[in-house]
């Protein structure tokens, strides 16, 4: 499969996807019927969101047909969707991202991305020294 994007390529996301449980009619509160994507762009004062591709998936769209008393739920599926997940951070959950909403950014736009190995050892002896003075608890832990 020839895709359009890397995992590890470093993007700008113009608009994320979500996927959701729609219902048959605005009036009806039962249960929903069928799974339908949404598509959430950037706008007005919100930023658009850089990150790091770290997957694909497919998402599946279709409907939910319910089933009566003991038989199961079965869900048909429409549609599949090749989605990309991008993270902003390492510890961020990552979210969805269509191909065609998303852009190539050069690494070097990232100030956070940058290796600790790019680190000169005058620069980690300075780091070094400066946590020396910072406060304490009697096990040595950051107060």
């Amino acid at each position: 499969m020839k895709t359009k994007f890397d995992i590890g390529e470093w993007v700008e996301a113009e608009a994320n996807v979500y996927f959701n449980y729609g219902y048959k009619d605005e009036k009806e509160t039962g249960s929903p019927n069928k799974r339908e994507m949404f598509r959430q762009e950037v706008s007005g004062r919100r930023a658009k969101k850089k990150g790091r591709i770290v997957g694909m998936s497919y998402r599946n769209i279709g409907i939910v047909k319910r089933g009566y008393y003991d038989e199961p739920n079965t869900f048909t599926t429409t549609k599949r969707v090749l989605v990309y997940l991008i993270k902003e951070g390492m510890i961020n959950k990552p979210f969805d991202c269509l191909p065609e909403d998303l852009k190539r950014i050069p690494a070097e736009e990232f100030p956070f991305c940058k290796s600790h190995k790019a680190w000169t050892k005058e620069m980690r002896k300075a780091l070094s020294e400066d946590s020396k003075e910072f406060p304490r608890d009697e096990i040595g832990r950051f107060i």
